[in-house]
């Protein structure tokens, strides 16, 4: 979730299949000043993909934050309540579908 004008943010709710890839302790009331034009672009609807963790490195202020911060999230899909910015979803790295398990209802 995004607060102070879109100067903050906390890590609010988080699904990992393993506890041990948990972010949430780490990412509370973290300031984001240095994505501004991320913030901008988020603001505008825009998602943020990145498909390969090469790709933050030509990203103004992502790739610091995210190795300050251990983020790994390559998906960003922003949310808004009210018309109004208020977080956005990460997702993790590439999924590969398992199908052995799968059930169909």
């Amino acid at each position: 979730m995004l607060y102070d004008d879109l100067a903050r943010i906390t890590n609010t709710h988080e699904w990992c299949a393993d506890p041990a890839d948990s972010q949430k302790l780490q990412l509370q009331n973290v300031v984001v000043r240095q994505l501004h034009l991320t913030m901008m672009r988020f603001a505008s609807g825009e998602n943020l993909i990145i498909s390969r963790p090469q790709e933050a490195e030509n990203l103004p202020g992502i790739n610091t934050w995210m190795s300050r911060h251990s983020f790994r999230a390559m998906l960003f899909v922003p949310m808004f309540y009210q018309g109004e910015l208020v977080g956005a979803l990460g997702f993790l790295g590439r999924w590969v579908w398992r199908w052995r398990g799968l059930m169909y209802g």
